[in-house]
C-alpha cells in the first residue's frame, strides 16, 4: 500500500471512531511516525529542532502540504540565486568591457594629442 492509501484508511478509522463518540486511536504519535516513514516525509531542513519535532505531530495531509510547499520554495530560491549569479557575471563582463573601452579611448586621445604636438613641432621648426 502507498502512503495515500494508508492515509485514507487512517481517515476512515478516525471518522468511524469520532462518529461513535470514541477516542481517535489514529491521533497518536506512533501512527504519524509510521505514516511519515511510509510517505518518506521529513520536516523542512530550515526549521529549528523543536519545530521539527512538532512537525511530526501534524496530520499527514498538512505535513504533505508543508513539505510540497517547502520543496517548491527551495526550487524557486535556487532558480533566483542562479539567475542572480548569472546577472552578476554579465554585469562584471559589461563593467570590464566598459573599462577597456574607456582605456582605449584614453589611449586614442593621448595618441592624437601626441600626433598634434609632433605636427605642431614640425610646422614651427
Amino acid at each position: 500500500m502507498g502512503a495515500e492509501q494508508v492515509w485514507e484508511a487512517i481517515l476512515d478509522i478516525s471518522r468511524t471512531h469520532a462518529s461513535l463518540g470514541l477516542a481517535d486511536p489514529t491521533a497518536a504519535e506512533p501512527v504519524a511516525i509510521v505514516l511519515d516513514d511510509i510517505a518518506n516525509l521529513s520536516p523542512p531542513q530550515s526549521w529549528p529542532g523543536p519545530w521539527k519535532e512538532r512537525f511530526r505531530l501534524l496530520p499527514h495531509d498538512l505535513k504533505r502540504f508543508i513539505a510540497d510547499h517547502e520543496t517548491r520554495r527551495e526550487k524557486s530560491l535556487r532558480r533566483t540565486q542562479h539567475a542572480l549569479a548569472h546577472a552578476n557575471k554579465i554585469l562584471a563582463r559589461l563593467r570590464s568591457a566598459e573599462r577597456t573601452m574607456k582605456e582605449d579611448q584614453t589611449d586614442e586621445a593621448e595618441s592624437q594629442q601626441s600626433d598634434h604636438r609632433r605636427q605642431d613641432s614640425g610646422a614651427s621648426g
